[in-house]
Parts: structure tokens; C-alpha cells; sequence
């Protein structure tokens, strides 16, 4: 075990901070929304944070980067069976950008996406 499994205040105390972070990183991005003109360049820097702070909330709490990314994959894929769902073809994107970048990482599809060629 590492010294800091031992640290368990501290760790505590770093989920709180993340926790806080992720409520305030949610809210100034609501407020942004609220703002005309639209700031796209904000609004991206705010949710990049927001994701960040999901990941490091999660790796403090135990959970693996992968195994974060597998999940939302999954989730994804649920989303796509779902033909009358108004995010279908957001879904559909996004499940492309994780699967073109892990082959870009140099892993291997799933069996059902791989697309068959005659």
C-alpha cells in the first residue's frame, strides 16, 4: 500500500476540495450560458475543467482512467440502441472519437465495431 492509501484525512480532504471544485466549475458554466454573446472559447475551457475534475474526483475514489473510459463507452453504446433518442447521432460521434483515438493509441476495436470488409 502506498503512503498515500495510509493518508486517509488527507484524502478525505482532496475529495471535498475536487467535490467543491466540480460544483463551482458546474456553476460558473451555467452562469456563462446565461451570457449573451455565446463564449464558445469559455464555455470550452470550463467544461474541459469540469471533465478533469470527474477524472481526478474518480481516481481518488479508486476508479481507473480506462475503466472510466470503457464505462462511458458503454454508455454510449446503450445510447445508440436508443432510435428515438434526440442525442443519437451526438452519441454516435462521440462513440467514433473514443474508438478513432484508441486506435490512434495503438489498441484494437471491439469486436462489434470493427466494421467487416468484402
Amino acid at each position: 500500500m502506498s503512503q498515500r492509501d495510509f493518508d486517509v484525512t488527507g484524502n478525505i480532504r482532496v475529495i471535498e476540495t475536487l467535490k467543491n471544485q466540480l460544483l463551482r466549475n458546474i456553476s460558473m458554466l451555467y452562469d456563462n450560458m446565461l451570457k449573451a454573446p455565446a463564449d464558445d472559447q469559455g464555455r470550452a475551457e470550463m467544461l474541459a475543467d469540469i471533465i478533469l475534475t470527474v477524472y481526478l474526483l474518480s481516481s481518488r475514489l479508486g476508479i481507473d482512467p480506462k475503466d472510466m473510459e470503457e464505462r462511458i463507452m458503454q454508455r454510449l453504446r446503450l445510447g445508440l440502441l436508443d432510435d428515438d433518442s434526440p442525442l443519437r447521432n451526438d452519441q454516435a460521434d462521440l462513440a467514433r472519437h473514443f474508438s478513432d483515438r484508441k486506435l490512434l493509441a495503438g489498441g484494437k476495436r471491439p469486436a462489434s465495431e470493427r466494421r467487416e470488409t468484402k
